[in-house]
């Protein structure tokens, strides 16, 4: 039987390959459900 490994924080772009320092929007500034449905009937465009 295999003795258990110790639980390691790993930082996603290690995991995946992906640069740092993407920006999460706070909640408050993130777009409603609303907002979505109308860029996405417009085309997309902002």
């Amino acid at each position: 039987m295999r003795p258990m490994c110790q639980s390691v924080f790993v930082p996603v772009s290690e995991l995946y390959g992906v640069s740092s320092g993407t920006s999460v929007s706070h909640p408050a500034n993130q777009a409603v459900d609303a907002e979505v449905r109308k860029a996405v009937e417009r085309g997309g465009s902002s």
